[in-house]
């Protein structure tokens, strides 16, 4: 059965980063089948996904790494802020604490060990500490034991630009150079108590490669009677597609060299099927279109690009996940659960993601995100 692909619209998965304009998502695919956050993790994604898509541009995240920066923070909350954050990060209310962290951790672990030589990924997490701070020792067991994270000790007081230095070269060594600069001059002062800092990095050749000769200039529709020219990277071959009528969608897996690793990408049928694709997007509906899938032959055309994109995550948090806690509730911790101090505060989450298709054939992402936890007295 022959397939013509023409107009890219969206990705998704588990452990997945999109990109909106049509939108474009990166599948990492659950290496460990029956983990306690897998449907966690996909539930996470969707209701980020579809408050990020309330607004203007592009939509580009990592649920991953933000659901599991904010699990070292939700590690340390208490009371009604706990059950809020346990609310907005979809973890499951019918399991106890020790099977979360467990989940978290087997996550980090599975992307870990999946690293191979046909391509690279790699995830870490960091957490630097005021040294005027003490860490409870059951919190710094936590950070090591579920995230792999020790704490550094440093001067925020007196060293605040300096350590953004640090933390920026550390992000770009994790980044291999693709994000430069994490965290901006002056976000980080002398009241910074804590900043918890995760990245994940992946690069890997696509399965069947795009050849460069068969890159033209071809028209991009972005709406039912707009379209643009942009370079379009052509390929023939076998590979598995689906399709669903609720919502009108095809959808074509693209694997990485090794076959472990995949792009799915979402089509809508109708060049204005984008929104209709977004409302109905669910947890069934991705579970549905994977279930579709099959081998065909298909002439398919996809766009080259490049994105760099930084992502509110706190405010789409707050709007997404938290109706009966204000604004200023859901930033507020009980910090003396996890460190020696009075009137703490987490001031901001805010995550940079890069993707770039390059040289036809690879294709390279990265992504971070960071949590400050600021004094105020």
């Amino acid at each position: 059965m022959e397939s013509f692909v023409k107009v890219l619209l969206a990705l998704i998965c588990s452990q997945g980063h999109s990109q909106r304009g049509r939108e474009v998502y990166a599948q990492i695919k659950p290496v460990k089948a029956g983990d306690v956050l897998e449907q966690s993790n996909l539930q996470f994604s969707i209701d980020l996904y579809q408050e990020s898509v309330k607004r203007e541009g592009n939509v580009f995240f990592s649920p991953w790494s933000l659901q599991t920066t904010l699990g070292m923070v939700y590690a340390g909350a208490e009371g009604r802020t706990k059950s809020q954050m346990q609310k907005a990060l979809s973890f499951p209310s019918n399991n106890s604490d020790d099977l979360i962290y467990e989940g978290l951790h087997r996550n980090l672990i599975s992307i870990q060990d999946t690293n191979s030589v046909d391509f690279s990924l790699d995830a870490g997490s960091r957490v630097f500490v005021s040294n005027d701070t003490t860490l409870k020792p059951g919190y710094q067991t936590i950070l090591q034991n579920t995230f792999q994270s020790g704490a550094s000790g440093v001067n925020f007081r007196n060293e605040s630009n300096e350590i953004r230095e640090d933390i920026n070269a550390w992000v770009r060594q994790k980044t291999q150079g693709k994000i430069l600069e994490l965290i901006p001059n002056g976000a980080l002062g002398p009241d910074t108590k804590m900043v918890l800092v995760n990245a994940i990095y992946f690069k890997g050749t696509w399965l069947t490669q795009f050849k460069a000769e068969k890159t033209l200039p071809s028209d991009f529709h972005i709406s039912k009677d707009r379209s643009v020219q942009t370079d379009m990277m052509n390929l023939e071959t076998k590979i598995r597609v689906g399709h669903l009528d609720d919502p009108k969608l095809q959808v074509f897996e693209l694997p990485y060299d090794g076959a472990r690793l995949s792009m799915i990408v979402f089509l809508p049928e109708e060049n204005d099927g984008l929104k209709e694709v977004e409302r109905r997007l669910t947890a069934d509906t991705l579970k549905r279109a994977m279930r579709s899938l099959d081998i065909h032959n298909v002439n398919l055309l996809f766009p080259k690009f490049k994105i760099e994109h930084t992502l509110p995550a706190k405010d789409l948090l707050i709007q997404s996940h938290v109706e009966s806690v204000g604004r200023e509730d859901i930033l507020r911790l009980p910090f003396n659960s996890y460190v020696e101090c009075e009137k703490a505060r987490e001031s901001e989450y805010h995550q940079q993601v890069f993707w770039e298709n390059y040289k036809l054939s690879n294709v390279m992402i990265s992504f971070l995100n960071a949590s400050k936890i600021a004094s105020y007295r």
